[in-house]
């Protein structure tokens, strides 16, 4: 009787495992498709924050070739 409780207990946590295995797989895709999106849009970010930076000394000559004209006005 015990024997056969013990083996019951033991299928019953095979097949938990086997349900948390394919459970993980899917976890594993998804998470996999989420890596790649946010690799994405990193490099977006990168390349957008490269733009403002190169942009931000010209904003500053702009900003002080106004003052600059209000000043003669």
């Amino acid at each position: 009787m015990r024997l056969e409780n013990g083996l019951e207990k033991l299928k019953g946590t095979s097949s938990q495992v086997e349900d948390l295995k394919a459970k993980l797989a899917a976890q594993e895709q998804e998470l996999a498709v989420k890596n790649d999106e946010a690799n994405k849009l990193i490099q977006v970010v990168g390349a957008e924050t490269e733009k403002v930076n190169l942009m931000l000394p010209k904003s500053g000559r702009l900003s002080i070739q106004l003052a600059e004209l209000k000043d003669c006005s």
